[in-house]
């Protein structure tokens, strides 16, 4: 079990974006501090509005991988 969580910390550190899905969860508080202090600016960590990404998804029952794209990049990040 703690070799998977080490596969997962490594596998989220060297990833070229981190999005922060469970913003209560230690991995994702871990793993953002840890690519904030180290990745010098060059890691970003996106954390998605939930009730947008809710009402996205709610609204638009089957969507395209491009639409989706178009609107989260506007309207999903904060």
């Amino acid at each position: 079990m703690a070799m998977m969580a080490a596969l997962d910390f490594i596998a989220c550190a060297t990833a070229d974006v981190f999005a922060m899905t469970d913003s209560g969860s230690q991995l994702s508080s871990l793993e953002s501090g840890f690519r904030t202090y180290y990745g010098g600016g060059h890691a970003p960590n996106l954390r998605p509005n939930k009730k947008r990404l809710a009402t996205i998804l709610s609204e638009n029952g089957t969507i395209g991988l491009n639409d989706f794209e178009d609107i989260s990049k506007k309207d999903l990040y904060c």
